[in-house]
């Protein structure tokens, strides 16, 4: 019989002890959301761009790699922001909540999904 596990929960920190430190988790996530705000809008707005020249009948390489460079850099200010917030908080935690909180991110979010398959 193949045991069954229990439904991931929709939030990397949800296993994490101390209703407290979860909120503390959620807080710091949100505002590096917030701060990451203009990044990306200017990657989304590089990315629409990116379609819009990709679209035109001749290819103007200058300006597709001029947009592909705006839209790396921006989604990286972005993701460094999120992943310095996720570090941070996982050197505060004990063991055993910061392998809850492994488990959690690989379940959700870009930092870790997929990494180990069970």
């Amino acid at each position: 019989m193949v045991p069954v596990r229990a439904k991931p929960s929709r939030r990397p920190a949800a296993g994490i002890s101390g209703a407290q430190q979860r909120q503390a988790f959620r807080q710091a996530l949100q505002a590096a959301r917030r701060d990451s705000r203009e990044d990306i809008q200017t990657g989304q707005a590089s990315r629409a761009l990116l379609a819009q020249l990709l679209d035109e009948p001749q290819i103007d390489r200058a300006a597709i790699d001029a947009s592909l460079a705006a839209t790396r850099a921006a989604d990286i200010a972005a993701r460094t922001r999120i992943e310095t917030v996720i570090v941070d908080f996982a050197a505060k935690l004990s063991v055993a909540d910061r392998t809850k909180l492994v488990d959690g991110l690989e379940e959700r979010g870009q930092m870790l999904r997929g990494v180990r398959k069970n």
